[in-house]
């Protein structure tokens, strides 16, 4: 987007749209610590007692809450489908958000600048070779990809049904942590594998800055002080031999090396291009990129959907940190972690595209 007239007007008007987002990033945010706050507070009250305090709740009459359990009890008590829905919900609009403040801001550094073009007078983007976009050598990653996409799309359906049908939670937990084990350890091993096998390819030095790594490095953040608060509370607690706390440490222990070597990765994948003819051919390692592209997208379904029923499972986090900052911790944290595996699919499909692709020269 090439904008030359109006620039003055142009700025302000971007920077109008950045602030804008941010703003509704900030409201979401803490709208969802908000009503996850009063939810908790109306049931501790049914029940008489405050979670992680262990002294009796006091009277709602007497209770100082903007929205007391007493004018909005019937609200609780039969929750809407947008209320269920919400937990869901709420990151796409954090993730939204963030993504159209920095990339509207990305239009608003661009105002006045021209783009460069090549010899014939086209936009180096534009000039990547067409065969780029085939499926050529993607076949087995694929297939693979798939299998696993299938097996955690039946791991989520049995999360859900035993989390709705049965009164001990504890077996559907069980199974959210082994599916989550299983993809870390799996995508693992093929980000090994797929390191050796693409850094055969050219490593050129970008001429625009990294925009979507910076983007991943932000969003790593979040994984990072998700995971960090979960290890902190896992090794506090870890007095006796517990298999949910042994299993969410080692998940999250996994999660957060798999993280930093997929970043790695990607930061490394994302400025390989071939070098010859025969690396267009052969393609090294596009297979494996694209098995760890499906891979990435099953993790996503799998943070998107199972996370947020886990927390209210495992209360081991809300008695460790007590509930309102653990809930202001998460409601922060998750969508970042949700965004990272989103993120990761979008780079990991550039660099399926572009790195096979022999690099134009001006």
């Amino acid at each position: 987007l090439v904008i030359k007239k109006h620039k003055a007007f142009v700025r302000f008007g971007l920077i109008h749209v950045v602030a804008s987002n941010v703003s509704v990033w900030i409201s979401a945010l803490v709208f969802e610590i908000a009503q996850e706050y009063r939810y908790e507070t109306y049931t501790q009250q049914t029940t008489g007692k405050l979670q992680g305090t262990g002294s009796t709740m006091f009277a709602v009459e007497n209770t100082s809450l903007p929205m007391t359990a007493a004018s909005d009890g019937n609200c609780y008590t039969e929750r809407t489908l947008a209320d269920l829905a919400a937990p869901y919900l709420y990151p796409c609009t954090m993730q939204y958000s963030f993504i159209a403040a920095a990339i509207v801001y990305k239009i608003y550094q661009a105002v006045g600048r021209s783009p460069k073009l090549n010899s014939r007078g086209i936009s180096p983007d534009l000039a990547d070779d067409a065969d780029g976009t085939s499926c050529h050598k993607s076949n087995r990653g694929l297939f693979f990809g798939i299998l696993v996409g299938v097996g955690t799309i039946i791991a989520i359906s049995m999360f859900f049904v035993f989390y709705e049908k049965l009164s001990d939670k504890s077996v559907s937990i069980y199974i959210f942590y082994i599916s989550e084990l299983s993809l870390l350890f799996i995508t693992g091993v093929v980000l090994i594998c797929a390191h050796y096998r693409t850094r055969v390819l050219l490593f050129i030095e970008l001429e625009d800055d990294n925009f979507d790594g910076v983007l991943l490095t932000f969003a790593l953040c979040g994984v990072y002080v998700y995971h960090m608060f979960i290890i902190i509370a896992c090794i506090q607690s870890l007095t006796s031999f517990d298999m949910f706390i042994l299993l969410s440490l080692c998940t999250s222990v996994l999660e957060f090396v798999q993280s930093s070597c997929q970043t790695l990765f990607l930061l490394d994948g994302m400025r390989r291009r071939s070098d010859n003819d025969d690396h267009v051919i052969k393609k090294p390692g596009r297979a494996l990129v694209t098995f760890l592209l499906v891979c990435n997208f099953a993790m996503w379904s799998v943070n998107t959907f199972a996370v947020e029923r886990v927390q209210d499972v495992n209360k081991l986090y809300v008695e460790f940190y007590s509930y309102l900052p653990w809930n202001i911790m998460a409601t922060l944290t998750v969508p970042m972690v949700i965004f990272f595996r989103f993120l990761s699919t979008v780079c990991l499909s550039d660099i399926w595209h572009r790195a096979y692709t022999k690099e134009k020269n001006s």
